[in-house]
């Protein structure tokens, strides 16, 4: 086995055993839209990134009241699908629109765990998420986040879905290590790269649907358009003249996508209106 090797297992077995190490606090939210959340770079989250949080999801707690850099606004800091955000609280210390949000689960004295399995059986193990119940399918990556009382709560890498796993899971998964190869991962994280362009694109076409009817035009809002290749997969910003004129809002989706590709052999590149993610040589 060459080093690299080594030294990624040894990484793996190394974050493993730190989250198993771990007891944390998590709440279960069953609508995090509704709550004014700030993202990492203490941004307020709009409602179309709102929009993208799953229902019944798992935030850990990392500070109770946590002052954003403002020094006014009063925060719960935690942790969602390994990015940061902070939950505005009142003075009470209760999340704002928390009324609205649903029910919120404490769940204290977990087990972090993070570890990814794939699912060996059909219709043996399913996610139970609020009064739904969805089934798991061969072949599915599931990322387990915490266990509490012998019972995982989990979400499926290429989907919206988190809740907790019914069934026997031992029996029917089976520990899972990313490898160059693996078409199951490149699937699950391209429909992810996807779905992130197409809320991007949603957002351009309300900005022109505010501006047409304020300015009274019909300009065609620009689009994020996909070209796909063994080799790539590239996303450019049509009609071209629109691709320096949404610098901003492109390095915010290039952030997003850098934190997707985390950690994976995936390499992102970015010009002004064209963003390219390179795949690993096979």
């Amino acid at each position: 086995m060459q080093l690299k090797n080594y030294l990624l297992l040894f990484v793996v077995f190394a974050f493993e055993l730190e989250a198993w190490s771990t007891v944390s606090e998590y709440w279960i939210i069953e609508k995090p839209s509704a709550l004014v959340l700030y993202n990492q770079y203490e941004q307020r989250l709009m409602d179309t990134e709102k929009s993208l949080l799953a229902e019944f999801s798992a935030w850990r707690i990392l500070e109770n009241d946590h002052v954003l850099s403002d020094q006014f606004t009063h925060t719960i800091k935690t942790e969602h699908d390994r990015k940061i955000y902070y939950i505005q609280i009142s003075v009470e210390g209760e999340p704002v629109n928390d009324s609205k949000a649903g029910q919120i689960y404490t769940f204290k004295n977990t087990r972090v765990q993070g570890d990814t399995v794939r699912i060996k059986n059909s219709d043996r193990l399913s996610l139970q998420s609020g009064d739904k119940q969805h089934d798991l399918s061969e072949g599915m990556l599931i990322q387990r986040i915490f266990l509490y009382r012998n019972r995982t709560f989990a979400r499926d890498i290429a989907g919206k879905t988190t809740g907790w796993i019914e069934g026997n899971g031992p029996a029917h998964w089976e520990a899972y290590l990313p490898a160059n190869s693996d078409q199951a991962l490149e699937k699950q994280l391209f429909s992810r790269v996807d779905r992130i362009f197409k809320s991007y694109n949603k957002r351009l076409d309300k900005l022109f649907a505010y501006l047409n009817k304020q300015y009274d035009k019909s300009q065609i809002p620009p689009q994020w358009i996909a070209e796909k290749s063994p080799s790539y997969l590239k996303y450019t910003l049509v009609p071209p003249d629109y691709r320096n004129r949404f610098t901003d809002s492109q390095s915010y989706l290039v952030q997003e996508l850098h934190d997707l590709l985390y950690g994976s052999a995936y390499q992102l590149s970015a010009t002004d209106g064209q963003i390219v993610i390179s795949k690993p040589s096979r």
